[in-house]
């Protein structure tokens, strides 16, 4: 199967800590966006790659690609959504237009790129599941090997029982 995406452009750029802050480490950053599913094990599930400080920024087109997936797959939410950043911003090309007119976008969502976004949901969601597989499988194979290992060294006198 051929990865159908939304190629998003961006650039990376340096992470910017305030005086006295240090960079929080891989564990610490996955702790805070994963919460109470963080589990330490995941760490060492796929090789961690640092970012040097750097963060992905996006590109004048990758917004605008993004923004265009948005209005296209919710046009009411979408205005509701353009409508507040114009306001909140208050941009000086826009400033004395009034509010966005909810007609300067489309009635209803288009149904191909629905069915965009649900192809590639889709195959997220088969992707994390079968990564998911992969790593409980190793990690089995993991257990099995320690326990083996203490089979081998342990008294013979002694049966271990692992649940």
């Amino acid at each position: 199967m051929h990865m159908i995406s939304f190629p998003s452009k961006h650039v990376l750029k340096p992470r910017h800590n305030p005086p006295g802050s240090t960079t929080p480490s891989i564990t610490t950053q996955l702790q805070g966006l994963l919460g109470n599913a963080f589990n330490p094990a995941m760490m060492f599930s796929v090789p961690l790659q640092s970012s040097n400080s750097q963060m992905p920024l996006l590109t004048r087109k990758g917004f605008i690609d993004i923004t265009t997936v948005e209005v296209l797959s919710d046009p009411s939410r979408a205005w509701g959504n353009l409508s507040r950043v114009l306001r909140m911003y208050q941009l000086e090309s826009f400033r004395g237009w009034g509010d966005m007119p909810r007609r300067v976008l489309p009635e209803g969502a288009d149904q191909r790129m629905l069915q965009r976004v649900q192809d590639i949901s889709n195959f997220a969601k088969a992707r994390g599941e079968q990564q998911l597989a992969s790593s409980k499988a190793r990690m089995e194979l993991e257990r099995r090997g320690r326990e083996n290992a203490l089979d081998l060294i342990s008294d013979t006198g002694y049966r271990r029982v692992y649940m």
